[in-house]
């Protein structure tokens, strides 16, 4: 990957994981469940729920993405060190996503 496809994907990944930390803490202090859209959970997670537990553990590694995103543009980093954490704490979102109990609009409950 070259410096500038680099660089975009850091500002791409920010901007997500701010918009995910927004969502996730309007949830938590509306005490709602958080609700996939289709620009944070796609085809397979819209419409479904996480719990307030899950919500939790979604906001702080969003904040962390955002934050080792935001260092890695401001050079605080090498990128090199930095981006497997990056990319092992997308891994953890991913799997706390996936692994979530299935809540959601087309349950019969």
């Amino acid at each position: 990957m070259n410096r500038e496809t680099f660089l975009v994907f850091l500002v791409v990944a920010t901007a997500w994981a701010v918009g995910i930390s927004i969502k996730a803490l309007r949830c938590l202090t509306a005490n709602k469940p958080y609700v996939f859209g289709m620009w944070d959970g796609g085809m397979l997670r819209k419409g479904k729920e996480l719990g307030r537990g899950r919500t939790q553990v979604k906001l702080v590694i969003a904040v962390l993405i955002a934050g080792f995103a935001c260092a890695l543009l401001a050079g605080v980093r090498m990128p090199h060190e930095a981006t497997y954490v990056l990319w092992g704490l997308v891994i953890a979102s991913l799997v706390s996503d996936l692994t979530a109990p299935e809540k959601g609009f087309d349950d019969r409950q």
